[in-house]
């Protein structure tokens, strides 16, 4: 009796497109991603709405999917555009060990926490721009300095 052997199929690339999509009021641009998959799945981010959808899905299926689903689609798409940059500025609010801290200029150089806000000192050329590196290396700072001890 001769020998069978398994087959395996390799996924290969997921097909990419670009869609339109009419929901009443609102005509819904966004990308279909079509690969091996069981179910759709519909993503919101600030990049626009990208529908995943099984390779043999059909166009109606997927945009029936999408159209019973199109008022969660626009309340997040409106949620990603509220949503902005954080903005490193005196003033601003930075969560920071599960509590806000607000950020604030000094006048001394370097970085400290008192009460409830981070005192951030003059860059050396005294330029805003450097908080987030200058905050990112002083938070890493004292997570390696907790892990030693």
């Amino acid at each position: 009796m001769p020998k069978v052997s398994s087959l395996r199929i390799s996924p290969g690339p997921a097909a990419t497109a670009q869609h339109s999509l009419d929901l009443g009021s609102h005509c819904l641009s966004y990308r279909l991603v079509r690969s091996l998959r069981r179910t759709i799945a519909i993503h919101v981010g600030s990049g626009g709405v990208e529908t995943r959808a099984p390779m043999m899905a059909s166009l109606a299926d997927i945009e029936s999917f999408m159209r019973r689903k199109g008022r969660w689609i626009l309340s997040h798409l409106a949620q990603s555009r509220e949503a902005r940059p954080f903005e490193w500025q005196p003033g601003s609010r930075l969560p920071l060990l599960g509590s806000p801290v607000i950020l604030q200029a000094a006048e001394r150089s370097g970085i400290a926490l008192q009460d409830g806000a981070l005192l951030i000192g003059q860059a050396r050329r005294g330029a805003r721009e450097e908080w987030r590196a200058r905050v990112i290396a002083w938070i890493s700072a004292k997570v390696a300095r907790r892990s030693r001890s």
